[in-house]
């Protein structure tokens, strides 16, 4: 019988791997009682706060894993973070460097990327197909007003170059700010990292705003031009209730992708586009994918809750 019982939240099968990377390391996955509930968020959502404490109450360390690959900015004073999380397992140094930038309260602790396969760069010469990744609305089908004209402005640019454009698009397209065209490819995506990995190794080039799938393509070894980093990030369900991150300025230039279409004019953007095609952000994807999950790391730093809890 193994002596660490880990309970985990799975988002969207985004903990696939950090799950079989535990059982291969002798951790039990249990659905009660565990000694370690592994969740994505701790934010004041109730299916998520009643998760935390029935755990809690039942003797639990809780470690938060990554619920979007990018770096997580809404713990700069958007959500409030949960006391009882006892560590965030990051997925690479930018992640831990910006965290720890805005002032993140609990221990960070980088285990490794975790989201998919890594692979390397291919560079492409002749660009066919584009997939484009708009910020998406949330599940009412609202999104904020700057990032709807974002997404407008993106498309409009692609537009006007000669490539083949596929849409991979959540909720309706027109609460994503965009509009339906005969000539252009739409797809919607089924919220899983597998539906997204799969358009993405089929695609020349993707296009996104700096989210987790502009992060899953850089992972997949695919050019990657982004949008909507001129943005302040934020949270909010209406137009009067949008709130800031407070400290921006502290992190922005740390965490930002070299290629970006949002300030170009259209024939700049097509150039950027082919620059990308051939030339990877390494630096950038050395910084916030890093190397592959470390799950003898992993293990570690989940068991080392149990000895200092009974410290």
């Amino acid at each position: 019988m193994s002596d660490l019982k880990v309970q985990v939240h799975n988002w969207q099968g985004k903990a696939n791997e950090l799950m079989a990377a535990l059982k291969r390391q002798g951790a039990e996955i249990v659905k009660a009682n565990p000694d370690v509930m592994l969740i994505d968020f701790d934010a004041a959502v109730p299916y998520y706060t009643k998760k935390i404490e029935k755990a809690y109450q039942q003797g639990a360390e809780i470690a938060l894993y990554s619920h979007g690959a990018p770096v997580i900015t809404a713990y700069d004073r958007v959500w409030e973070p949960d006391p009882r999380v006892r560590v965030y397992l990051a997925q690479s140094e930018g992640q831990k460097e910006v965290m720890r930038a805005y002032g993140y309260p609990h221990p960070i602790e980088v285990i490794g990327w975790h989201y998919c396969k890594q692979k390397k760069f291919k560079p492409v010469k002749e660009i066919k197909k584009i997939l484009f990744a708009p910020h998406h609305p949330h599940g009412d089908g609202y999104l904020m007003p700057l990032a709807k004209e974002s997404n407008a402005d993106a498309y409009e640019k692609l537009r006007q170059t000669p490539y083949k454009i596929r849409i991979m698009h959540i909720g309706d397209i027109r609460y994503n700010g965009l509009r339906h065209d005969n000539d252009v490819e739409y797809v919607i995506s089924k919220k899983t990292n597998q539906h997204s990995l799969e358009e993405i190794d089929k695609a020349d080039l993707v296009i996104s705003n700096l989210g987790t799938f502009a992060s899953l393509a850089v992972a997949r070894g695919k050019p990657v031009v982004v949008y909507g980093q001129n943005i302040r990030p934020h949270d909010g369900y209406n137009d009067e209730d949008i709130t800031y991150v407070k400290n921006w300025e502290r992190y922005r230039d740390l965490m930002r992708y070299p290629y970006d279409i949002s300030e170009l004019k259209p024939k700049a953007s097509q150039n950027l586009i082919e620059y990308a095609a051939q030339n990877e952000a390494k630096e950038w994807r050395d910084k916030f994918i890093g190397d592959p999950l470390d799950e003898v790391k992993l293990f570690e730093v989940l068991h080392g809750l149990l000895e200092d809890g009974n410290e």
